[in-house]
């Protein structure tokens, strides 16, 4: 059987323009085979700059710069009479007349990076639409490729579906990797692998070009092909987030929502905040495992969670979840530690609902305690006070503390009350007790309506002293680039030093990790052959 044992492949990529050369091929009798592989990232894009997509976009929400998302795609063509390559970028595989062919493709030549590409950070933006104005409407702004179109019937000119290969042994792999950077880290990880089944539905109307939604029992995330596949290239791909990424995908979302100032996320599909945020409360009240309430539809999803966060609200359940706080407050580095860190207001929310409810059982399960000795304090419910103490020291941002109150509610959703009702509540359940403050209105609620702080020393009540202490130093913007976990160990004067700063590593990749990529892309360019074997009859 002739095959060809050796073939020369040269890539260029352009915004808009594209090319790839097939060289001369020796032929030999006998069986044989060949991998080359090409990872779509690992070429460069030239457009008015040297753009190396490889280091990643720049999610950009507004005026808001989120962070990076970094793809890592491959596509692998095998068994076509022995021969198993990897050809992506421009690179199309036709049948004409039964034989194999590659061919290039054309692409949008109106397409461009240059509308999109941040001068000042050296990477090209990923256009996640713009959030809600002051009045909470949102934008009419047209996003450029985005992904409500419909899926392309081929990827970059390649067929995905095994139909088009009747007649020929033949299969096709499909892989790839969203990843992300994490503060402080200069190797970006795995958040969402590409979808190898039908994409679910992520509604109509979407203005973004990478958009979160649930369905099937996962979280999805749908991203315009131009993002993965290259600029010119229409339709969009589905990642999923795995079981096994759901933490990860949790600190995404953290910093996702904290980047933005706890602004509404418009290209979260409606619903998929919510439902994280009661999963991750599960999790943690029920220490249970993730899979469990990863099922069908959103809705389906919505009522199974639902009927679970109100079995918390029984008294012997809320003692539980009281000491699981606290433990986890001595012990951070536990299993259900990082699930705590990286909680939305939403879950911190749910969790002061359920330790500031209390009957009689609940003084049942947790006796009064005596703080002080000059001046002694008599505590109902000192460990429910305790656990107040560790959710509120989770916060970071003055609007995550107002989200954190909007959503003290049994299930999580807005409360009818004003945030400051609720704060109020808490206020007043941490003086709880015997002589303890005796002006809580004029030491405490006064000074903040008026002021926006009150003094957190000489209030002879040492668990709302520290709950004043916290809440006066909340920042006002989130400093990026800063890991979460160091911005919460740091003492008041150096936190508010940081007050919207943004560090010189946030979005960036380390050259350690950029180099080897270097070296790789280079022996791509001039297709070097991976792996050979050959058999003579």
């Amino acid at each position: 059987m002739n095959v060809p044992t050796h073939v020369d492949v040269g890539v260029t990529t352009r915004a808009g323009d594209s090319a790839m050369s097939v060289g001369s091929a020796a032929r030999q009798k006998g069986e044989a085979s060949a991998h080359y592989k090409l990872a779509l990232f690992e070429a460069k894009a030239v457009h008015t700059w040297s753009i190396p997509s490889r280091t990643g976009w720049m999610q950009r929400y507004g005026d808001i710069d989120l962070g990076t998302i970094v793809f890592q795609m491959s596509l692998e063509l095998h068994g076509f009479a022995g021969m198993k390559r990897a050809l992506m970028g421009a690179a199309g595989v036709t049948i004409d007349r039964g034989a194999v062919k590659v061919e290039a493709q054309p692409r949008d030549r109106d397409d461009s990076f240059v509308p999109s590409f941040d001068i000042v950070r050296g990477m090209p933006r990923a256009d996640m639409g713009d959030p809600p104005d002051k009045d909470g409407k949102p934008s009419g702004r047209f996003v450029m490729a985005a992904v409500g179109e419909k899926p392309p019937k081929s990827l970059n000119g390649m067929q995905v579906n095994a139909e088009a290969f009747v007649g020929v042994e033949a299969g096709l792999t499909l892989a790839g990797e969203l990843q992300w950077l994490p503060p402080q880290q200069g190797k970006p990880v795995t958040l969402a692998k590409l979808s190898q089944g039908l994409a679910g539905s992520a509604g109509a109307g979407v203005k973004a070009q990478l958009y979160v939604y649930y369905a099937d029992g996962r979280f999805r995330i749908k991203v315009s092909a131009r993002l993965c596949l290259g600029i010119g290239c229409r339709g969009s791909l589905d990642f999923v987030v795995g079981v096994e990424g759901m933490l990860e995908f949790a600190k995404w979302v953290y910093y996702q929502l904290a980047h933005a100032g706890f602004k509404e996320l418009l290209f979260f599909a409606d619903g998929v905040l919510e439902y994280l945020s009661q999963v991750v409360f599960l999790v943690f009240s029920r220490n249970g495992a993730i899979a469990e309430y990863l099922t069908g539809s959103i809705d389906e999803a919505h009522e199974k969670v639902k009927a679970m966060t109100q079995g918390i609200n029984v008294a012997r359940n809320r003692i539980e979840l009281v000491r699981r706080i606290n433990s986890v407050a001595a012990s951070p580095s536990n299993g259900s530690g990082t699930w705590f860190l990286y909680a939305t207001p939403m879950t911190r929310g749910l969790l002061l609902y359920a330790i500031t409810r209390h009957n009689w059982m609940t003084h049942t399960q947790n006796s009064a305690d005596i703080d002080g000795v000059l001046d002694p304090q008599l505590h109902y419910l000192p460990d429910h006070k305790k656990a107040v103490i560790h959710v509120i020291r989770g916060v970071t941002l003055a609007s995550e503390w107002e989200a954190m109150f909007q959503h003290m509610t049994a299930v999580g959703e807005l409360s009818a009350e004003k945030p400051g009702k609720l704060e109020g509540d808490v206020i007043r359940f941490l003086n709880y007790g015997v002589s303890l403050s005796d002006d809580l209105k004029g030491q405490v609620i006064d000074p903040i309506n008026a002021e926006g702080e009150a003094p957190s020393g000489q209030l002879g009540n040492s668990y709302l002293e520290q709950f004043l202490a916290h809440r006066n130093r909340l920042l006002s913007s989130f400093p990026k680039g800063y890991e979460l976990a160091g911005l919460q160990m740091m003492d008041v004067d150096t936190l508010l030093a940081l007050d919207g700063r943004e560090a010189p590593t946030f979005a960036s990749l380390d050259d350690g990790y950029l180099n080897p990529l270097d070296q790789d892309r280079r022996a791509i360019a001039t297709a070097a052959k991976v792996g050979t074997s050959d058999s003579k009859s």
